[in-house]
């Protein structure tokens, strides 16, 4: 019975403590880290301008709730995902539970949302974000802040999906388009494949945390678990960095920018599955009592 009750707390990962409480910490310490950072970057320009402690309440709020959001979700879901399948190798046989339909399910679940968010929500918090803070930076002191006071013109980057395809659209037939754009076309189609590309990032994150955590579960320390975690967002974010510039210089297709990071590691996560699996780093089935009852 304690087994069975082991096993079936760790069984969805979604409701597990050992995905939520670390996933939960990860994104709360990042948006805070991220938030200082804009904060110190623009307080000295918000100084002295009286400006409404409503307003400044309304710029966080929108700060937050647009792509550094979206980008610090994935960052979450890497390090609960590394710490569950890290926990639950003590309990199950990794191959058999992790990869459960149930998982799977939720995770496609979980990347629609994602998508839809990173598509239709975030790039309006984002241009709210940018409009309250170029309209606080600007205002006058002795005038105060007006809230119909300029408005900056809107920029792809705030542009929903929808939106992205009726500008493509229009720019390839040659009409008008009242919008910032520095890359025409190719500043669409970047932004387009890059939201695309979001979910499949996400289904890769959480595969790759699964084999972070497998990887460093003989370990007695933190130390390497660390170390690996920092090596791959280091990777994640050069690559993807690499990819954007060479797009922007016209050095690579649109397909390869948006995918060829996630795919590449897609492959390292199927190989690194294969060498684990042939080399035990699974809990064979005889030691899941054992595990559990001498804790």
């Amino acid at each position: 019975m304690l087994v069975q009750r082991e096993l079936n707390k760790m069984k969805i990962f979604l409701f597990s403590r050992r995905f939520i409480l670390p996933f939960l910490f990860a994104m709360a310490a990042s948006l805070a880290y991220l938030f200082i950072k804009f904060w110190n970057l623009y307080k000295d320009d918000l100084k002295g301008k009286n400006i409404p402690f409503e307003i400044k309440t309304a710029w966080i709020q929108s700060l937050l709730g647009g792509k550094l959001l979206t980008t610090v979700f994935l960052l979450g879901l890497l390090i609960g995902i590394i710490y569950w399948s890290h926990d639950f190798l003590k309990f199950n046989n990794t191959h058999r539970s992790i990869f459960s339909a149930t998982n799977l399910f939720i995770l496609a679940l979980i990347a629609v949302l994602a998508f839809w968010y990173d598509s239709y929500v975030a790039p309006k918090a984002d241009e709210k974000a940018r409009t309250l803070l170029l309209k606080m930076i600007y205002v006058d002191p002795e005038e105060g802040f007006k809230p119909d006071a300029y408005t900056p013109p809107p920029q792809i980057s705030s542009m929903t999906l929808t939106e992205l395809y009726k500008a493509r659209d229009s720019v390839i037939n040659g009409e008008p388009v009242y919008y910032m754009n520095r890359g025409g076309l190719r500043g669409l189609n970047r932004l387009i494949f890059k939201k695309w590309a979001y979910p499949f990032s996400l289904v890769v994150i959480y595969f790759t945390g699964i084999m972070l955590g497998i990887s460093f579960r003989k370990t007695v320390t933190i130390v390497p678990l660390l170390i690996g975690v920092f090596v791959f967002l280091s990777l994640w974010y050069y690559g993807h960095f690499l990819l954007d510039k060479m797009y922007l210089r016209d050095r690579t297709n649109v397909w390869t920018m948006a995918f060829g990071v996630t795919f590449i590691f897609a492959i390292i996560d199927y190989f690194l599955f294969r060498v684990l699996r042939k080399y035990g780093f699974y809990v064979e089935k005889y030691e899941v009592e054992e595990l559990i009852l001498g804790q």
